[in-house]
């Protein structure tokens, strides 16, 4: 796949939903930001793998692409706390975000999450290297699945006890390898 075809797509498909470039090595920023210019209806953005669009492509995401309820910027570098909580900003209905392996990403980035988008059922920040997770992650009531694997989490906010039970809980891989706080049976795995 390359821009001129991702751009072929974007300019005669204007009402696109949903649209998944993930691992395309050849894709860059111009065809990106014409993706997120030209199709203001796109509710499921998939970029993850495509490290080589810059500040303007993330820039013109977080802008045009107001109807997003789903983003995968997993393993994407060069993504910021700025970027993140301008989509946060953007996209209030957002309900799904993977952003897993984003080392540049921080617990700023995860306030910003919880405090503007309040339907997210899924947030997956496996190995993103983060230390801590910000105390208000608990005002994601909707939460069903948190994904934070392989970070150097020594704790949880205590605010994630209050999550609904159904929550999963993704927590191996972190110096402690289990939560701790007392959480129901199958909340982690």
């Amino acid at each position: 796949l390359t821009d001129a075809s991702v751009e072929a797509v974007a300019e005669s498909c204007p009402r696109l939903t949903e649209l998944c470039i993930s691992d395309c090595a050849k894709i860059t920023d111009a065809a990106i930001t014409l993706v997120a210019e030209a199709c203001p209806n796109l509710a499921d953005l998939g970029v993850s793998k495509v490290s080589t669009f810059n500040e303007a492509a993330l820039a013109a995401i977080a802008t045009n692409s107001i109807r997003l309820t789903r983003l995968n910027i997993a393993y994407c570098k060069h993504l910021t706390d700025a970027f993140v909580a301008a989509v946060a900003q953007t996209c209030p209905g957002l309900t799904s975000l993977s952003a897993g392996s984003t080392s540049e990403i921080t617990d700023a980035a995860i306030a910003a999450i919880a405090e503007s988008c309040p339907n997210l059922l899924d947030l997956d920040l496996a190995y993103c290297d983060l230390a801590v997770l910000p105390e208000n992650i608990g005002n994601l009531s909707r939460l069903r699945r948190l994904d934070v694997k392989g970070n150097q989490l020594s704790e949880l906010p205590r605010s994630i006890v209050d999550l609904d039970v159904s929550c999963c809980i993704a927590f191996y891989g972190n110096p402690s390898e289990h939560p701790p706080y007392d959480l129901e049976i199958g909340r982690h795995t």
